[in-house]
């Protein structure tokens, strides 16, 4: 499952499925608070949990999308990112794996998934279009 960020502007990224949720996790790690997803149109804010990880038109505003940005913004320039990442990473495949036993049992073949890694061009990118404004996500 991908997911497709597109600004108001009409600016638009492309992630797969393991790369946002990195990128969602980093940015908690450097202080992005989450004020929650505005639901898609045709969904009432009370049917609508907030989650940044549906690919159905969940809509970011301007100051989370700015605030996210500012967590960015701090992680590019930390020497120790990669090693955060890679924390990260490590912590993101134990909780995939414990929600495949919950669902399938132990029986489930291991296949550790090897989650992306930021670069700096990437983290550049992703900054630029957050401080263009509100984006939605499908």
């Amino acid at each position: 499952m991908g997911y497709d960020l597109t600004s108001e502007s009409g600016a638009d990224l492309r992630f797969n499925g393991s790369g946002w949720a990195l990128l969602l996790t980093l940015a908690e790690a450097y202080g992005w608070i989450p004020k929650g997803t505005l639901p898609p149109e045709g969904v009432q804010p009370g049917d609508w949990a907030g989650d940044y990880d549906s690919n159905d038109g969940a809509r970011v505003t301007s100051d989370d999308a700015a605030a996210m940005a500012d967590a960015f913004a701090r992680a590019l320039a930390d020497p120790t990112r990669a090693e955060k990442e890679r924390q990260i990473g490590r912590e993101l495949n134990e909780a995939w794996r414990r929600i495949e036993i919950e669902a399938f049992g132990d029986n489930v073949p291991v296949e550790e998934e090897t989650l992306p890694t930021t670069d700096d061009a990437l983290l550049r990118s992703l900054i630029q279009f957050l401080r263009a404004g509100a984006f939605t996500i499908d």
